[in-house]
Parts: C-alpha cells; sequence; structure tokens
C-alpha cells in the first residue's frame, strides 16, 4: 500500500489480545447496580465503586474502588447495556495498564457482533491513529451479561501512547453532533457553544486554561483561505493527509454517524510534537450496512457523500479542491485494495466469528433487544438480518466497492509526503538539531535534507536513515537528519528535497537566537523541603525575575521542561514589575492557582524553559538547569546575570546576592553542547585547560579526546565545569 503519514500503531498488549476472549468481572453493591439499572437513571454519568477483576492468558488482575457507570447515547434504553469502567474516579491519578478508563460495549445493533471492531482495526490496518479493541465476557456480581468489546478510551494517555508524547499535553476535542467546524469567528471563545447543555467542541484536556485557540486557527484556515493556497496553509495547522485517509474509510464503511455525513462522532488533538490538529474516528457501530436514516451507503457518491444544504467544509472544500480530490482518490484506491474488500474482510470475518461464537450463543442479552438468534449471527457477515441490519458485512463490501470504483476519479498521490515531528523547535547557537520527518511515499527513502541560515547557501544535513541510529532505532516511517546550527545565526532553515527537489509547501525554520525580552529564569529547585506553596505543599519551583525598565505582562510567554512541548504551561496574565520576582510552583496542578505549571522538575537534572512566540514560532527568552539534589537549587548571581551556580542557600522570591557554595572565581560563562547529555560534551576551541566538579563540590576526572569531554562513566546530576575562560553547568541524564 502506499501510504501518506502512516501512525507507527501501538500493539495490542495484554489488555487487547486478538487471539482469545479475556473475561472481565465486576463486583459491586447490589444496591448501586440496582440504582444504576433504574430507567431514571439511564442518562446518569454517577459512577459506582466497584472491584475490577481481569483474566487472559497472559494477565490477570485485579483492581480495588474503580469507577463503574453506564455509558452511550440510544443504547441506554437498550436491555443490553454498555458501560465504563474508570480507574481514576475514587483514585486520583489512578490507572491500570497504563489506561485512565475503559469502553465495555455491548453492541447491541449488530447481529455479528463484528462491525465496530472491523472498522477499528482496518484504521490501524491502514496507518492511522485509532482505538485498540478486544473481546470479553463481561460478569457483574457474577451474572454473566454477555460478549462486549473492550475499546480503548480516548484520552490523555491514548494520545501519549498513539503520538508518542511523553506528558503529552495538546488540547483533546471531543466533538459531538451539530459539529460541523463552519467558522464562527477569529476568537477561540467563538467555539464554545453549547448544544443541549453540553458543548459541541468539548475540551477533554487543559480544562484549567479553557483555551480554543488552536481550534479557532484550524477552522479559520479551513473555511477562509482561498482554494489555491488551501492544501500549504492547512497542512500549517492540520494533518490533512491522514484525514483524506480518514474520510476514505468514512466512505467506504457506510460510517453515516460520523463527520461528514452527521457531523458527529469524531475528536480533534492538538499534536504538539507536530503542531498540527488531528482527527480521530470515535463510536464505529453504525457501519457496514447498519442503517437508521433510510439511505443505501452502498451507492451514495464517494465526492459527494454529505446531506445537501448542510455545510460539512472539512470535507466539502477538500473535493472541491483539485489536489487535495485527486489525492482522496489514491487514497481510495489504496484501500480497496489494501485493506477494504470482500476477500480481506470475509478471511476477517471467519477467524473472529470462530473465536466469539460460544461466548455469544451464551449471550442471552443480545438477544432482547431486536430478537437476534444464534442462526442470525452465524449468517451476519454474509446476509442481511432486516430492519436496520440492510446487509450481511461482506455483501456489504462487495456493493459498496463495486459502486466506488465505478465512481473513482483519476488518482494522483504524491511520490512522497513529509510531515515535521521533531526538530522544529528552537535552540541557541551554536548547538546541534536533529530534525525528524514522517515521510511517506514510493520513494520515501531517497528522500535528503539540506539546511541553511540565510536560505541562499544551502549545506547537506547528515542522514540518521531510518531505525540504524540511537535517536532513530526502529524502522518506521520516521526519517532523522542531524546538523551543528552556526554560531551567531538568527535562525536556521531546513528543507526535505527528493532528487534535487524540495519537498512540501515552505521551508521550515526555527530560531537558533534568543529573544531580547528583558526576562530571565532566575532560579530553579525540585521539591526544597524548606519552601511550601500556598497549599502548604513542597513543590518544585521556578524564579522568573525582571530586569526590564518597565512592567511586563507575562501574557503569551511559556515555560517548559520539553522543547519537543514548547508551549506546555502557557503563563497567566500576571505582570512583573522591573527588578522584581514571580514563582511558578512546577507540580502539575494547574487548578490550584495561575501560578502552578502543568509539569513537575522530578527526574534526572535537566532544563526548564522560557519561551515566547515570535513571528509565528518558539523563541527561546531564557533557559537554566534545574538539580534534584535535595536542599540546593541553581540560580544566576547576580539576579538576571549569565553567571549559574548551584547554591545550599536557595532564595525563591527575593535576591541571589551572597556567598554561596561552589562558587566558582572565573570572568564569564561559556556554553557547552549537548547539555543535557548522555555521553559527549564540546568545549569552546579557547577552552585549554579545565576541571570538573561534582554537586558536593570533589574534583571529578573524567576522559578527553579534543575539545570532547567523555562524561558517559559518571552518574546522572549536575557537575560544573571550571576552565580558563569561564564555567558551565553540566548535566548528565
Amino acid at each position: 500500500m502506499s501510504r501518506l503519514g502512516s501512525q507507527p500503531q501501538v500493539p495490542f498488549g495484554p489488555v487487547f489480545p486478538q487471539t482469545e476472549v479475556t473475561e472481565v468481572r465486576i463486583l459491586l453493591e447490589q444496591d448501586s447496580l440496582d440504582q444504576m439499572l433504574l430507567e431514571e437513571n439511564w442518562y446518569s454519568n454517577h459512577e459506582y465503586p466497584a472491584t475490577f477483576i481481569f483474566h487472559a492468558s497472559g494477565l490477570q488482575d485485579t483492581v480495588f474502588n474503580v469507577g463503574f457507570r453506564l455509558r452511550g447515547n440510544s443504547s441506554r434504553e437498550a436491555f443490553k447495556k454498555s458501560f465504563k469502567v474508570s480507574f481514576n474516579t475514587f483514585s486520583q491519578g489512578g490507572e491500570w495498564m497504563g489506561l485512565e478508563k475503559l469502553n465495555l460495549n455491548g453492541e447491541h445493533n449488530d447481529p455479528s457482533m463484528m462491525r465496530s471492531k472491523l472498522c477499528w482495526d482496518m484504521l490501524r490496518a491502514a496507518g492511522l491513529p485509532a482505538a485498540r479493541t478486544a473481546y470479553c465476557r463481561l460478569y457483574v456480581n457474577d451474572e454473566y451479561k454477555g460478549l462486549y468489546i473492550n475499546v480503548e478510551h480516548v484520552d490523555e494517555t491514548f494520545v501519549d501512547r498513539v503520538f508518542d508524547e511523553p506528558d503529552a499535553d495538546g488540547n483533546l476535542y471531543k466533538c459531538l453532533y451539530p459539529a460541523t467546524l463552519q467558522y464562527q469567528g477569529p476568537d477561540g471563545d467563538d467555539y464554545k457553544t453549547e448544544f443541549f447543555g453540553r458543548r459541541i467542541y468539548a475540551l477533554k484536556t487543559n480544562e484549567w486554561a479553557d483555551n480554543y485557540g488552536d481550534l479557532a486557527a484550524f477552522v479559520d484556515a479551513l473555511n477562509n483561505e482561498p482554494d489555491e493556497t488551501l492544501p500549504c496553509a492547512l497542512k500549517e495547522v492540520f494533518h490533512i493527509d491522514h484525514y483524506l485517509r480518514f474520510a476514505a474509510m468514512e466512505v467506504l464503511t457506510g460510517h453515516w454517524d460520523g463527520y461528514i455525513f452527521n457531523k458527529n462522532n469524531f475528536y480533534l488533538y492538538h499534536n504538539t510534537r507536530s503542531g498540527q490538529l488531528e482527527f480521530l474516528a470515535y463510536d464505529m457501530d453504525n457501519t457496514l450496512g447498519i442503517d437508521w436514516m433510510g439511505g443505501d451507503w452502498t451507492t451514495r457518491n464517494i465526492y459527494n457523500y454529505s446531506p445537501p444544504g448542510n455545510e460539512r467544509p472539512l470535507y466539502e472544500r477538500l473535493m472541491a479542491n483539485e489536489t487535495l480530490r485527486a489525492q482522496y482518490s489514491a487514497e481510495m484506491q489504496n484501500l480497496i485494495t489494501n485493506v477494504f474488500n470482500a476477500d480481506i474482510i470475509s478471511e476477517i470475518c471467519t477467524y473472529w466469528q470462530s473465536l466469539i461464537a460460544e461466548a455469544v450463543y451464551e449471550d442471552v442479552y443480545r438477544t432482547m433487544d431486536y430478537g437476534f438468534t444464534n442462526e442470525d449471527f452465524d449468517n451476519a457477515p454474509w446476509s442481511a438480518f432486516g430492519g436496520h441490519v440492510e446487509f450481511g458485512i461482506v455483501e456489504y463490501a462487495e456493493a459498496r466497492v463495486a459502486e466506488a470504483l465505478d465512481q473513482l476519479e483519476a488518482a494522483s498521490m504524491p511520490v512522497v509526503v513529509a510531515h515535521w515531528v521533531a526538530g522544529d523547535h528552537p535552540v541557541v547557537s551554536p548547538a546541534p538539531v536533529i530534525a525528524r520527518a514522517s515521510i511517506t511515499g514510493n520513494d520515501a527513502s531517497a528522500c535528503t535534507m539540506s539546511f541553511s541560515t540565510d536560505q541562499v547557501n544551502w549545506l547537506p544535513a547528515v542522514s540518521a536513515s531510518n531505525g540504524d541510529t540511537p535517536w532513530d532505532d526502529v524502522a518506521d516511517d520516521i526519517y532523522s537528519w542531524w546538523f551543528d546550527v552556526p554560531a551567531a545565526a538568527q535562525k536556521v532553515y531546513f528543507r526535505i528535497l527528493h532528487n534535487g527537489t524540495p519537498v512540501g509547501c515552505a521551508d521550515n525554520w526555527l530560531w537558533s537566537s534568543e529573544s531580547a525580552l528583558p526576562l530571565w529564569i532566575n532560579e530553579t529547585a525540585a521539591s526544597d523541603p524548606m519552601v511550601i506553596d500556598e497549599t502548604g505543599e513542597v513543590e518544585d519551583w521556578v524564579e522568573l525575575y525582571s530586569t526590564a525598565s518597565a512592567p511586563i505582562n507575562l501574557t503569551g510567554e511559556f515555560l517548559t521542561d520539553d522543547l519537543r512541548n514548547p508551549d506546555k504551561f502557557p503563563l497567566p496574565a500576571e505582570t512583573i514589575n522591573a527588578g522584581t520576582y514571580k514563582l511558578v510552583w512546577c507540580d502539575n496542578d494547574p487548578e490550584q492557582a495561575p501560578l502552578h505549571a502543568t509539569f513537575g522538575l522530578g527526574g534526572n537534572d535537566s532544563l526548564v524553559y522560557l519561551l515566547t512566540r515570535s513571528e509565528g514560532k518558539e523563541r527561546i527568552i531564557d533557559m537554566l538547569p534545574f538539580t534534584n539534589l535535595e536542599g540546593w537549587s541553581t540560580e544566576r548571581e547576580p539576579d538576571g546575570s549569565t553567571f549559574i551556580q548551584l547554591t545550599n542557600t536557595p532564595t525563591p522570591g527575593s535576591s541571589n546576592l551572597g556567598l554561596h557554595a561552589n562558587e566558582a572565581e572565573t570572568e564569564t560563562p561559556f556554553a557547552v553542547y549537548p547539555n543535557p547529555t548522555r555521553g559527549q560534551v564540546r568545549l569552546p576551541d579557547t577552552v585549554a585547560t579545565y576541571q570538573l566538579f561534582d554537586a558536593r563540590g570533589r574534583s571529578i576526572a573524567v576522559r578527553s579526546e579534543g575539545k570532547w569531554l567523555d562524561l558517559s562513566p559518571l552518574e546522572a546530576g549536575a557537575y560544573l565545569l571550571v576552565t580558563g575562560i569561564g564555567s558551565a553547568l553540566i548535566f548528565r541524564e
């Protein structure tokens, strides 16, 4: 299959095995269960405390005090209901096997019990981000409730895994009817519209910030960009190549309850590594021949799938654009060839049917809503049940593919398509940059990368290929290159080339010089036992200091400990006056107060960054190491200076002037890189002699080769390098 931007798939793992039917048991007070099942409580989301027991060949476990409730929409009225298990309702931060929640779906509409699972698995087979699923027998208070599909919940832990973003902190929107993505205005607040008491675009992460700016920027580009510039403008803020394949899959599967037809059931996630919003499908049971709308989804036009008179700009504008329409056609052809056709689906149906048959035959609840029999289950892949089930699964696939091929226009897939996934963040020159991109297509491996500081003179970057270096050790669609940013460079530009021709809409670039804003990270400390916040808790902290001549409003600036997520903590609308300090508590408790960040400084010694956004790109204002050495801090002395040292007398919120341990009598500080390091660091050419000290002030001997110091034998921590021209703190990860 010729793929575009394929998403590396998370393994199914022991919770979602594909070769067995697992067993889930829920134990709760009978009074609680009776209350839950009362008709007047069907649409309540009240969670009852319960015990969760899981049995599979590769995993057996019990979790106490989980939350248990009904889930779904119209299915809450069914005899066979669906349920949600929550591991963090009664245990703050609780999770199980990396999951905060599980969805146990009864599939009461579907005599095959396979449609939803088939669709999720086809999305994964197509290289798209999608939930993991598996079959399970569900017992509640020892009563067999039937065969269920265990569906991975879409939340922050999901996007952590799917997009390989440790501590992912992008906005995740759950988009439900009537989520048209029509333009409502330029401001994020314009998209907080409610429908029957819930937001149409409901923010599921970062609720404390409630900032819809990224959604507003996407909707603005989608609706208002001229047709000729739409592809490039949209790619700046949206993973359009992924979506074209999602759209083709939605049309092929007859998913009428999704975005294109019913403006319903999808997520948007702001991938902070790429800067793009990602489309995620949701609720895939009304597919593959199930219909409640009175339409024949096998014959509906693949380029005119949305209902007349109802705007769906994310689909309609793409179909109206010649380039994107041709790419959509190519995706449709690829899916029919490699994922969605009767032969493949028939084989998969046969496998699942043999695996789940016994559990289905014993499931009496599935017979109560529509009278499904064992014979109906046996025939479900091949023939229609009748009523709302108008086709058997394979029967539907045959008809849909035949019609789609008859309607299909000339397909034009780009030879290669590239999306930056890392490297697109600011640095301070001189420094090395490792840039990573997802590159797919028939000739992806032939691509190269060049960089420049003036967009005139271009130099080749060094290829890390695909899966054969320490920083790119997985063979996937991610290709890596590295290059050294020259000293004094203001910006650095980089481009991917195929046969010498740049790929994409424009050169990428990043800031390689610091902002001139007179704002400093003046001091940092991790869990100083002598310093407590306003709630009485010992927390990590960062002290900001202003050397400006006038007050500075912090709105628009950011703190982060990971440049891959540069806007990890947007600073609030606080003002810092000239010559004064502001403490930011890095405790991952942003709901406590405005100056409580969304991350902590725990783990190995590293760097914390203060950033701004300039010309649409993040730019470093300042950065400072932090140490986990208890009772110590990293500080600038004097305040706002370039001299950095460790001190055992932290001064949060006040001046750093005074005598401190490890103070070095040197003239000027200087930079070594990479810093933090896991191995070697490079010294400036002007350094002739040096001495290295650990955090206790002890002299440390290390091996040197020319201008490279090898710190790999040392333990993780902070080290002070003193030379004839200055000093530098080095952090060994």
